[in-house]
């Protein structure tokens, strides 16, 4: 857990630097002035990870689920309107390692096994990130005047993350992966575009060390 308050903007009245700060002064519209005048008021909170479990199985199934969530939230006291950044994810990971596995095709016509473990993995995040502009707005409704919250979503988007991965170490020298991975943004806002990336693949590392 992490919580954070910092204050921006910060100055104190200039005719109260020698005064006691506790001692009431008005203006000369009987207006209180403030000691301490600051402009933005900013506190910052993250769980990360909120919700955190680790396993691993007697038959070398391993996996992981996060849920992590943070918030940064502004105060402007100059327009008194609040800025507010809330993300919150959950990531889910599973591996399994599989020893002497035979192939699914034959090669020479036989069935073939391979020598070494192989270990494929799989992740799966889902994102969601909001920006929203908070401030109250008065309305006057059959001439009766009255304050209402007003919430304007100003960024944000739904995210997706699919990343499977198969890994095979042939020798000390040369390792196999064959990857994929899928990615999508959805907008939930007007100004933004649906987006979906694709790719995959396979790498080969060769180690020229000894």
């Amino acid at each position: 857990m992490y919580v954070n308050l910092a204050v921006t903007g910060y100055l104190m009245a200039s005719n109260l630097v020698n005064d006691n700060p506790l001692y009431s002064h008005v203006n000369e519209y009987g207006h209180y002035i403030p000691v301490f005048a600051m402009t933005t008021i900013t506190m910052a909170e993250r769980f990360s990870p909120l919700i955190g479990i680790n396993f691993r199985t007697m038959g070398q199934l391993t996996g992981r689920i996060d849920y992590n969530r943070d918030r940064t939230v502004a105060l402007n006291l100059a327009n008194t309107q609040m800025q507010e950044l809330f993300n919150q994810d959950l990531t889910i990971s599973l591996g399994i390692t599989k020893a002497n596995m035979a192939l699914p095709f034959k090669v020479n016509g036989a069935r073939r096994r391979l020598k070494n473990d192989l270990t494929a993995q799989l992740s799966v995040t889902f994102r969601d990130t909001r920006a929203i502009q908070r401030k109250i707005v008065e309305i006057e409704e059959n001439g009766v005047k009255s304050e209402v919250a007003e919430n304007i979503p100003t960024a944000g988007n739904i995210n997706f993350q699919l990343r499977p991965t198969v890994n095979y170490v042939v020798n000390n020298r040369l390792s196999l992966q064959f990857y994929f991975e899928r990615m999508f943004n959805d907008p939930l806002v007007s100004n933004s575009f649906y987006r979906s990336v694709s790719s995959g693949g396979v790498q080969l590392r060769f180690n020229l060390g000894g």
